[in-house]
């Protein structure tokens, strides 16, 4: 048999420091962080913006049923009134924008 000869020392060096960097978890914390504080940040702004998505959506039904029912209960509705509908229904909708309604 051949006798095993010793590693040198520059892979002696390399393999310990591998060893020691696989081991390591000094920046571990880091890392998680760069990983989680993204991802925390970017659900909490997606949670806001689907709360004001969705309450949007049920100012603008309830709008659209209060109108519904106001103009349905006149046998006839002229201008004037439709303007007054108009701007109670805006009221309702408030602070969102009624322009392009």
């Amino acid at each position: 048999m051949r006798p095993q000869r010793k590693p040198s020392t520059r892979k002696r060096r390399r393999s310990h420091f591998l060893h020691r960097l696989a081991r390591g978890q000094a920046g571990g914390a880091l890392v998680e962080a760069a990983i989680v504080i993204p991802l925390g940040i970017f659900l909490f702004l997606g949670i806001g913006e689907f709360a004001q998505g969705f309450t949007v959506n049920r100012r603008i039904e309830a709008a659209a049923g209060t109108a519904a029912d106001l103009v349905t209960r006149q046998p006839s509705v002229n201008t004037a009134e439709l303007n007054g509908i108009r701007q109670m229904l805006d009221e309702m909708i408030r602070p969102f924008p009624t322009d392009t309604l």
